[in-house]
């Protein structure tokens, strides 16, 4: 099946990335990933309104909401991780996780919140890596010899992890996740004409997969079976959330000699399987009075 997505009113940017619903305040968070920026806004009729723009750092990969609304986000810039308050005020909680010449690219929460954080290598080699970051802060490197660390999302039951190490695999993957820990690893899909990037999982395992130079967005089911194809006007879809039952469809003009104007923009199509929002971090009790002293200080 092939169908088109729609573009939505609202920001281009030169990197759009890692769109998440965040279902406090039912709100659509993004980045501007060169730009070190995050945005909080609100979609609707086909047009994302922008709440609030804040400047994180020289690069940023994504955000994931804290538990409680109020509570701001958790984000992945450049190589550590930082909290974002509702007010805007950054605050450091880990620096330099990631290895010199390696940043933060994707990643998201598991159904216990813990943090799953993924880098990419600046010279293409296989020097990046997965890591976690638990409710107390404390960072575990889940895996080694990545390169382009990209799309991650979990099955709703938790039992497994959808995963994309761009290049050279240019593959959907998948691991059992058992007891907290990754095995069994195995290529769920082989994606061909363009390089995978970000991903979203729906409510029955399926996987959407943003294919970066294809213009297009594509759905494998829990066997990995190509089901659905999503026509996109630009060049370079970079990430994917689902809304409930509308795909959300992020873009880039990075790199691009002659950017349409659709370059950079987002694009939306509804789906028959929903999908949930985005699972927050668990701060422990006392990062979150530190945390939230934040704004109050």
């Amino acid at each position: 099946m092939r169908s088109r997505a729609e573009p939505v009113r609202g920001p281009v940017l030169r990197q759009a990335e890692s769109p998440r619903w965040d279902a406090r305040g039912d709100r659509l968070l993004w980045v501007d990933m060169g730009a070190g920026d995050l945005y909080i806004g609100h979609f609707s009729a086909g047009e994302i309104a922008v709440e609030r723009k804040v400047h994180v750092g020289e690069s940023v990969g994504f955000a994931a909401p804290l538990q409680n609304y109020g509570d701001g986000w958790i984000c992945a810039r450049e190589r550590g991780i930082v909290h974002v308050s509702e007010a805007g005020h950054v605050r450091v909680l880990q620096e330099e996780i990631a290895d010199a010449g390696t940043q933060f690219n994707d990643g998201a929460c598991d159904l216990s919140g813990t943090l799953w954080a993924g880098t990419q290598s600046h010279s293409r080699v296989p020097d990046a890596a997965l890591f976690t970051v638990e409710s107390d802060l404390a960072v575990r490197k889940r895996l080694e010899q990545v390169t382009v660390s990209n799309g991650l999302g979990f099955t709703p039951d938790g039992t497994r992890m959808y995963y994309i190490d761009t290049l050279p695999r240019r593959a959907l993957e998948v691991f059992d996740v058992e007891n907290g820990e990754l095995i069994n690893r195995r290529t769920l899909a082989r994606v061909e004409g363009g390089n995978p990037d970000g991903l979203a999982v729906d409510n029955e395992n399926g996987v959407w997969v943003a294919v970066w130079d294809a213009g297009e967005v594509r759905h494998f089911d829990a066997q990995g079976s190509l089901t659905r194809v999503v026509d996109v006007a630009a060049t370079r879809p970079t990430a994917v959330c689902l809304a409930g039952n509308t795909l959300v469809i992020s873009t880039a003009r990075l790199g691009l000699e002659r950017p349409t104007p659709l370059d950079g923009g987002f694009f939306a199509i509804d789906v028959d399987v929903p999908g949930t929002p985005a699972q927050p971090w668990r701060a422990d009790p006392q990062q979150l009075a530190l945390l939230r002293s934040t704004d109050a200080g």
